[in-house]
């Protein structure tokens, strides 16, 4: 929202609401892996008739999509622009077992309600506190957007459920190792320096296997979502 905001007086821009990740209605029918969502972009912008030099951003695991969007809509896709996006190789604390309760433990959307009610436990790591710099995020617009619809509604946090689970798809982001070489779109990283999830030294490495590297940004002060942070 806030880059819209910035962008908007110069640029179109689309901003999907991803299957599980919002109001886009989806049945367990969908593929929900980054390559399944990629598919699904690549209709939307075919539909949207949108033409050749289009600019793609992608954040966290919406990165991993755009990387697959960009390799296979190459002909139209001039941009591609990764804010903190899962690396190659890489798990981000505690991921894993995070997936495994996801899976596994009954009532997990239920206890996470309860527990994304509680401030401490918000901006605790266990919580969303490795996501921002400024806490103070995650209790004011972040929460109105992002966290509220999950406590809100037991729907919404069972679809950012079987989405959470779906989209960290190992085989298709350790892939990517190998694919980034193939993407022909000049490519943009910019990282929160401080960010603890994919930290800043693993993302210049990675930065170093795109074919067509345009530059590599670091931003203080800023962590897993450096667009809200800065």
């Amino acid at each position: 929202a806030p880059l819209v905001d910035a962008l908007a007086s110069g640029f179109r821009c689309i901003v999907p609401d991803r299957p599980g990740a919002g109001m886009t209605a989806w049945s367990t029918e969908h593929d929900l892996s980054p390559a399944g969502q990629a598919r699904l972009l690549q209709g939307l912008l075919a539909a949207l008739g949108i033409a050749q030099g289009y600019s793609l951003l992608g954040n966290d695991s919406g990165g991993i999509a755009a990387r697959y969007l960009a390799l296979w809509d190459a002909s139209r896709v001039a941009k591609l622009i990764l804010l903190n996006s899962e690396i190659p190789g890489h798990r981000a604390p505690n991921q894993r077992l995070y997936k495994q309760l996801a899976r596994w433990l009954p009532g997990y959307g239920a206890l996470a309600r309860i527990q994304l009610r509680s401030a401490a436990y918000l901006c605790s790591k266990r919580g969303f506190g490795g996501t921002l710099y400024d806490h103070q995020h995650l209790l004011g617009s972040f929460h109105r957007r992002f966290i509220a619809p999950l406590i809100q509604s037991a729907q919404s946090m069972e679809q950012a459920r079987c989405a959470f689970i779906a989209v960290l798809d190992w085989p298709q982001l350790d892939a990517l190792s190998r694919l980034h070489g193939q993407i022909e779109a000049q490519t943009l990283l910019i990282c929160g320096r401080q960010d603890d999830t994919f930290p800043e030294p693993y993302a210049i490495e990675m930065s170093r296997s795109f074919a067509n590297l345009a530059g590599f940004i670091s931003i203080d002060k800023a962590k897993l979502y450096v667009h809200e942070d800065q």
